[in-house]
């Protein structure tokens, strides 16, 4: 007589079930019978009463885990595992016997991991890369999470993991499909074809690479140097112009061994031979002295020629101071350049007004750039913040920005800002102009007939209208308003005489 115990029984009965209904069904997606008998298809095999009983028994567990596979995109290898853990806890419950037992047998034993991402859904939505090779072919991906895919199609002998998962090898017995079938989906991707380089082609490549990075970018010849502040403030110290500078840039670029178009191989930057950092700095300062002495000879023979030939007075040797008036236009920055580049710019020393804040005006004499046919002269930024903080600039003065856009000609008219704004006249805050020093300028402007009162009160009470209904603007309106009287009270040379003394706001 022959016992058999229950765990026996159920393992037995485990195993049946498992190859009744855990096995794939050809013309169907190659699905489980389970997904098969759920989806309400009809089977063309024998299921015994034991599988009979499970499907019945569990049939809403089971359809829960098809539904949700459907849902969530689970591979057929995920359901069955799920459908695994509900024959367990049946066979448990209905032969009172531990799961451990059950756990033994298995409908199959390949690795969960390796098979999470490989089915051929997933793998269509990919970008595939195809190189073609002697003996092989390979397609290469990569998904978002930078998980790698590589799948090679052996046209010689066949190899035994033709499929790798990050690195993990995949056997075509735990794929779901044929290594054929896997292929076919990749290539209804329509993979980028890569073609794979012979050795030579390889090495001119690399060789080309390394050119290139050895190789220094080439650094623009002129701009560089007429936009340089420092090489603007030499030309001006010794009275040449920016061709001039740029020609002793190149007479002693010509001479350094370091130099390879304009670009320093000491430093790796470009070449400033007018920096003191250079190693032929003192050669570059010799040839601007020498070129600057030439200069003044050739204007100094010029010179007597016109004297013999005219026989006027012989001028002095000094260089002509240019007085720049109110009317007169001063445009600030970092390069002396006139918006017609054909213009020449002339390095000259310049007299300037300013009001001081004590009330007195002082003139300033000051270093300029200056265009004879635009009748505009240039200083630099630094010039003008130093004059700026002695008190206000009498003349008009713009920034090199608004300049460039035009609407300028010949000094008479500049657009883009208020004249007012032009002669230093702010009520912002922040720049933080007294009373005194903004009636000072309407003054100025009105005794040089620059406006008249009825043109300023007109610009006020623009500006009054404009800002009028802003809650932020109280300070300035109420500013306007005082100049505006004062503008209105105001009688021709009574400011320089007397001063301002009184307040008109009533």
């Amino acid at each position: 007589m022959i016992l058999i115990t229950t765990e026996e029984i159920a393992v037995y009965v485990k195993k049946e079930i498992i190859r009744e209904l855990f096995t794939n069904v050809k013309g169907f997606n190659h699905c489980g019978v389970i997904d098969l008998w759920i989806s309400g298809k009809t089977l063309d095999r024998y299921i015994s009463k034991v599988s009979q009983y499970f499907l019945n028994e569990t049939k809403e567990q089971l359809a829960e885990v098809y539904n949700n596979g459907l849902k969530n995109g689970h591979t057929l290898f995920i359901r069955k595992s799920e459908y695994e853990k509900i024959l367990n806890n049946y066979l448990s419950e209905k032969y009172n016997v531990e799961q451990k037992c059950l756990e033994m047998v298995s409908f199959k034993n390949s690795s969960l991991k390796q098979k999470k991402e490989i089915q051929l859904d997933y793998i269509s939505k990919l970008e595939w890369t195809k190189t073609i090779k002697a003996e092989y072919m390979l397609y290469d991906a990569m998904d978002k999470e930078k998980n790698t895919y590589k799948v090679y199609n052996d046209t010689g002998t066949k190899r035994k993991y033709p499929f790798k998962y990050n690195k993990m090898n995949i056997k075509l017995s735990d794929l779901d499909y044929t290594i054929n079938e896997l292929i076919e989906c990749i290539e209804r991707t329509y993979p980028i074809v890569s073609k794979k380089t012979s050795s030579k082609e390889r090495k001119k490549k690399r060789k080309e690479e390394t050119k290139k990075k050895n190789q220094k970018k080439v650094t623009p010849s002129n701009k560089i140097y007429e936009e340089s502040l420092a090489l603007n403030m030499l030309g001006v110290k010794y009275r040449l112009n920016m061709d001039s500078m740029i020609d002793c840039v190149k007479y002693t670029q010509k001479q350094c061994k370091y130099n390879r178009i304009n670009n320093c191989l000491r430093s790796d930057k470009a070449c400033y031979p007018y920096h003191k950092e250079c190693i032929l700095n003192n050669k570059f300062m010799a040839k601007v002295m020498i070129t600057s002495q030439e200069k003044n000879k050739i204007a100094k023979k010029e010179i007597i020629k016109e004297i013999k030939t005219v026989g006027s007075n012989v001028p002095s040797s000094k260089p002509k101071l240019h007085k720049i008036g109110v009317k007169d236009f001063i445009i600030r920055g970092n390069v002396f350049r006139c918006m017609h580049k054909l213009h020449q710019i002339q390095n000259v020393d310049a007299e300037v007004k300013v009001s001081l804040n004590n009330g007195e005006d002082k003139l300033f004499q000051i270093s300029a750039g200056y265009c004879q046919q635009c009748n505009v002269y240039f200083i630099m930024e630094s010039t003008y913040q130093e004059l700026k903080r002695k008190g206000i600039i009498l003349c008009r003065i713009t920034d090199s920005k608004t300049y460039a856009k035009g609407g300028f000609m010949n000094g008479s008219k500049l657009a883009q800002e208020s004249i007012l704004m032009q002669y230093g006249y702010n009520v912002s805050q922040t720049v933080g102009l007294s009373a005194r020093q903004r009636q000072k300028i309407l003054a100025v402007m009105i005794d040089n007939k620059v406006l008249s009162k009825s043109e300023i009160i007109s610009y006020l009470d623009f500006f009054i209208r404009q800002h009028g209904s802003r809650n932020n603007m109280g300070i300035a309106i109420s500013k306007w308003e005082d100049d505006r009287e004062f503008v209105e009270h105001y009688k021709s040379g009574e400011y320089t005489k007397f001063g301002v003394n009184a307040i008109y706001r009533r």
